[in-house]
């Protein structure tokens, strides 16, 4: 046994804006009478709207007189007003990080900004995201464009911040992920060489994604919204084949306006590259070129590896044939597969740190020697944890992620056979809906829900702290000893040595 998704946040009727949404695409007169009561619900809002502009209009009068001349029309718009701002004030008391509106509006899992290269394309001219995302998350692999942005925080941020057009190339490439809120329409989205300007600042896997998008009935009368409604699904369908992506449309919110019979629908567009498959090499721990070419039509969902593949790339439909063959409910699917992409990013930046190391500094202290790898080849999360047990007396051989939801740190022996771990970390793991089990042989994580990897690493370093000094340190690594790893060494500083 053995992580990109989705936090909505727009308004307390989220379950019925999706119940909505085949509603949205059938004339008036056919709508359920729920879907007229939510509609007129939104109305009242946009009445109420209207209702503070004629408070404001009479207050602007009043506002010439003593207040205690105030005829009755004006107290009462005065208190009404009051009221509507106490609103205000406890709505802007209770507002979120820039962050994390960016991260409900995208719907990006907000642990994974640090580990991804994104680029934020109209970030505005204070670009509020890109300085949040450096100030509170510490990440240098993020980005911003936009033509209006000022020279103040242009200055502030110059190797993050560029001053441009996104309809030319992109000053940044190799990107996992193109952000774009309220800066595209559905008419930018339509232009073939824009759009391919976008595909091709991202890597194989990189995603774009866009918010707010406008859909409503072709009945409605609104342009912007019934372009979208036809053209531009004709569109993303063409340039899908011609470009090799998948792209995914989802409903956020609905919308109605005074103008308007029918209401109008908010969406996110999600556009992911397709990539050639891989496979994974449990034994090396890195990805290799599928030589099957048609190995997806005939996948065997009893074979883990394939089960990981689906879960870490899978079409929507290839993840329902799974969920029904094992009988997996949605909130496992998703959880799966949050620990499959994350697992992922984890070894895709392994592999990076692995080469860097290879060819700058190839040669291993007496630990690696002694562990049989190097430490940039082990997983940064048990990294610490893996080292120290070793000093400690454990002989590791096995660490990381496992299974589908699991993280494991083994040994070649029985050495944890006696080994009880304090009230303090078991609790503080179950906080977290994680389960520790201690075998004679093995430590295993087992995830109840996703948790980062910072909050992973934090439960390995706190076991390997707490575990005893044995009588001798850890001795040859089991899977290969010395002999084997100064021969791999060899080949991996002849292969990326070819490679520059």
């Amino acid at each position: 046994m053995e992580k990109f998704e989705s936090s909505p946040d727009f308004c307390n009727s989220q379950e019925k804006e999706h119940e909505f949404a085949s509603q949205m695409n059938i004339p008036r007169e056919n709508w359920s009478l729920d879907f007229i009561d939510f509609v007129e619900n939104k109305r009242e809002m946009v009445d109420l709207e209207k209702k503070q502009d004629e408070l404001i209009r009479i207050l602007k009068i009043a506002s010439g007189k003593d207040k205690k001349d105030w005829n009755d029309e004006e107290k009462e718009a005065y208190e009404e007003r009051k009221r509507y701002w106490d609103i205000l004030e406890q709505e802007l008391k209770d507002k979120k990080e820039e962050i994390d509106m960016c991260c409900d509006d995208l719907e990006i899992t907000r642990e994974k900004i640090p580990f991804m290269k994104i680029m934020d394309i109209g970030c505005g001219h204070k670009a509020y995201f890109i300085e949040d995302v450096i100030k509170k998350m510490d990440s240098k692999n993020i980005y911003g464009l936009d033509i209006d942005i000022e020279e103040e925080i242009l200055q502030k941020y110059p190797h993050n911040l560029y001053k441009g057009s996104y309809y030319e190339k992109l000053p940044v490439d190799n990107l996992d992920l193109i952000t774009a809120r309220a800066s595209l329409v559905a008419k930018d989205l339509m232009q073939e060489e824009f759009l391919k300007n976008i595909l091709d600042s991202l890597n194989e896997e990189g995603e774009l994604r866009v918010y707010p998008l406008f859909k409503s009935h072709i009945e409605s009368g609104n342009k912007e919204a019934l372009l979208m409604e036809k053209e531009l699904i004709e569109k993303l369908n063409e340039f899908s084949r011609k470009f090799n992506f998948d792209y995914q449309l989802k409903i956020k919110e609905i919308s109605v306006y005074e103008e308007d019979e029918y209401p109008v629908s908010k969406n996110l567009l999600i556009i992911k590259k397709k990539k050639e498959p891989k496979i994974l090499n449990e034994k090396s721990g890195r990805e290799e070129d599928c030589v099957d070419e048609n190995r997806k039509e005939s996948r065997d969902l009893k074979d883990l590896q394939v089960i990981k593949e689906i879960l870490c790339e899978g079409t929507p439909e290839e993840l329902n044939d799974l969920a029904s063959f094992h009988n997996f409910s949605s909130d496992q699917i998703k959880l799966f597969s949050d620990f499959q992409k994350l697992r992922k990013e984890v070894h895709s930046e392994g592999e990076k740190e692995f080469k860097k190391r290879i060819l700058e500094n190839p040669e291993p202290d007496e630990e690696e020697l002694l562990a049989g790898t190097y430490r940039d080849e082990i997983e940064p999360q048990v990294r610490k944890a893996v080292f120290l047990m070793r000093e400690k007396g454990y002989n590791t051989y096995e660490s990381g992620f496992y299974g589908l939801n699991l993280q494991r740190i083994g040994v070649s022996d029985n050495s944890f056979e006696k080994i009880i771990l304090p009230p303090e970390i078991i609790e503080e793991a179950s906080k977290k809906e994680i389960d520790i089990t201690v075998a004679s042989d093995a430590i295993e994580l087992f995830f109840n829900k996703y948790v980062s990897l910072e909050e992973i690493k934090k439960i390995w370093d706190d076991i390997a702290d707490f575990l005893p000094v044995r009588e001798e340190r850890a001795g040859i690594a089991a899977f290969g000893g010395v002999a084997d790893f100064r021969k791999r060494i060899e080949k991996s500083k002849e292969y990326f040595k070819k490679k520059q």
